[in-house]
């Protein structure tokens, strides 16, 4: 069993790593990101075996449509068994710093500069800072300490002649669509080819928190996530005759009341339960102030999900979604014959609709051709024809779309990790199916053989947006993500537990892989 002198200094290392990791500002979705290339090429140039074998590291393409941004990667050669280690570059931006923006990124200097104003942090964040047992500061958990964790290891292992491949990935744009990601799949393709490898376990190092200040937590897959467009429009009429018209607001406002945190769209395990859904975004078309109602308005619904297809997901939304459009057409027929009544006027009801689509089924029923991929603009162009005199609905799915994926054998991971925290440091680690923070993990390996036939909802499917599944099919592995415990991530307390980061993690992750025998995916 290895223990703390099998890795001899390598928590200096990783702390060195972790400063100049820290310093490159790859503030997400900015040209910062760029900035990681020259970061990674200094640090894993200036270590032997790469100095050696200038070829097995560098740069690989990711199609970026605005910056340069690039996949950066260093392949150690020893035997066909590879494990791949990834992490993601890229940091959120450090707006909620304050006054100390211009410290985020210098732990040292920031936590000192916290320590004279006990104003600004919440008492936990307080209590930890005095504690001197964390590293604040922006990326020190999400996610550099990880990355910095697998820089070393890598370095450890080159230098060591480690019998088996050790494969570092650092991916951009985690915090965004997975841009680096999606591109990695293909470069794992690539060097598998190239070298005959056999890729064995994909390891991410992405932080964990815990419920229980005493156990850990690793987690064997990671939590699918869809954002489900509805796009409503209404029977347009002057707001001075608000009962002749059916409101797309209206309408729009019944389905997210009766969809938000519905239990309809939570999967459950024995253990765990996925997130309710949430909508993030809900407004109307409308450019400017005038009296009528809106021509359409949408919302967008944040799904987080454990088992659900796409399909499935859809289909559950279209069945609420019909059943929250006719509840509300019900009450404007209601308004309307309290109205009449009152007034003399003779109005029959609006009748029910069964007028709600998927967007791969109303394309299909309008045979409608060409490339649709903004939103909302495509839409709308697609639903402006359509009859006036009733309402219609449209639900899809937007990019970025994050498959769920756990594996199938849960035990083998869980004892390795226990057999060697037990021993070392008698802490007990907790096993997750699902790392429900979002994670690259979800592009370890294929949600199911049919996953192509499910993208007929992706708005910009295969012109704006694609995922390679076909390479996914040769590369795909087990994971794990076995990262240091941290806090308040994205937040200007964001903090790492430091003996996590500079001894348990990776002599955690050191174990893992030299006594893992394989595994099987889902």
């Amino acid at each position: 069993m290895p223990n703390l002198s099998s890795l001899p200094r390598l928590g200096n290392r990783i702390e060195e790593i972790l400063l100049e990791y820290l310093k490159v500002e790859s503030f997400t979705n900015t040209k910062g990101e760029e900035d990681v290339d020259a970061f990674f090429h200094k640090t894993v140039g200036d270590m032997s075996y790469f100095k050696d074998h200038p070829d097995l590291f560098g740069q690989y393409e990711t199609d970026d449509p605005l910056f340069d941004r690039k996949v950066n990667y260093a392949f150690y050669k020893g035997s066909k068994k590879t494990y791949v280690m990834i992490h993601h570059s890229d940091v959120v931006n450090v707006d909620n710093y304050a006054g100390y923006k211009d410290l985020a990124f210098e732990p040292n200097k920031l936590m000192e500069a916290y320590k004279n104003d006990e104003t600004f942090l919440g008492e936990e964040a307080i209590s930890d800072l005095k504690s001197n047992k964390y590293l604040f500061g922006r990326g020190v958990a999400d996610m550099k300490a990880g990355g910095a964790i697998e820089l070393a290891l890598l370095d450890h292992y080159s230098s060591t002649n480690f019998e088996d491949s050790i494969l570092v990935i650092a991916v951009p744009d985690e915090e965004n669509e997975s841009l680096g990601m999606r591109a990695a799949i293909s470069l794992l393709k690539s060097l598998k080819d190239e070298h005959n490898l056999e890729y064995e376990l994909m390891i991410n190092t992405e932080p964990h928190q815990r419920m229980d200040d005493t156990r850990g937590v690793i987690s064997q897959g990671s939590i699918g996530k869809l954002n489900v467009f509805v796009h409503v429009k209404g029977v347009l009429a002057h707001a001075g005759k608000a009962l002749e018209g059916i409101n797309s607001n209206g309408i729009l406002a019944s389905i997210v009341r009766d969809i938000d945190l519905s239990q309809v769209l939570v999967n459950e395990t024995e253990h765990e339960m996925s997130i309710p859904p949430s909508w993030v975004m809900m407004r109307d078309t409308k450019k400017i102030y005038d009296i009528s109602f809106p021509n359409m308005s949408y919302g967008i619904l944040n799904v987080l999900n454990f088992t659900d297809s796409p399909s499935e997901v859809l289909s559950k939304v279209k069945d609420m979604t019909l059943k929250s459009l006719n509840d509300y057409i019900d009450h404007v027929n209601a308004m309307r014959q309290r109205f009449s009544k009152k007034t003399n006027r003779t109005w029959s009801d609006f009748p029910s609709t069964s007028k709600v689509f998927t967007l791969g089924e109303y394309l299909n029923k309008e045979a409608v051709d060409g490339d649709l991929s903004n939103y909302p603009e495509d839409i709308e162009k697609i639903m402006i024809s359509s009859n006036d005199d009733e309402p219609l609905v449209i639900i899809g799915i937007l990019p970025p779309y994050y498959p769920a994926i756990t594996n199938k054998d849960q035990s083998q991971l869980l004892d390795l990790v226990n057999e060697f925290t037990q021993n070392e440091y008698e802490q007990g680690y907790d096993n997750r199916m699902y790392f429900t923070g979002i994670s690259d993990l979800s592009y370890s390996s294929l949600p199911s053989k049919d996953i192509e036939d499910e993208m007929k909802d992706i708005l910009g499917w295969g012109s704006k947006y694609t995922i390679p599944f076909e390479d996914l099919k040769h590369v795909q592995m087990p994971c794990v993500n076995i990262g240091p415990w941290g806090k308040d991530f994205h937040k200007p307390s964001e903090r790492v537990y430091k003996e996590d980061v500079f001894e348990r993690t990776p002599n955690i992750i050191d174990y893992v892989i030299r006594n893992y025998k394989g595994g099987f995916y889902v």
